[in-house]
């Protein structure tokens, strides 16, 4: 992450506000198979 923030400073901060946008309204997709793709539940 060291490496992308010298990169783009800026793009950091949008991209932690969304991922905290997104875990707030959904707590873990990738944990939760049931609300996730079906068919990665294979």
């Amino acid at each position: 992450m060291l490496i992308h923030y010298n990169s783009n400073p800026v793009a950091v901060i949008p991209a932690k506000a969304g991922m905290t946008k997104l875990s707030a309204q959904k707590p873990a997709p990738r944990h939760s198979h049931e609300s996730g793709n079906p068919e990665r539940k294979i």
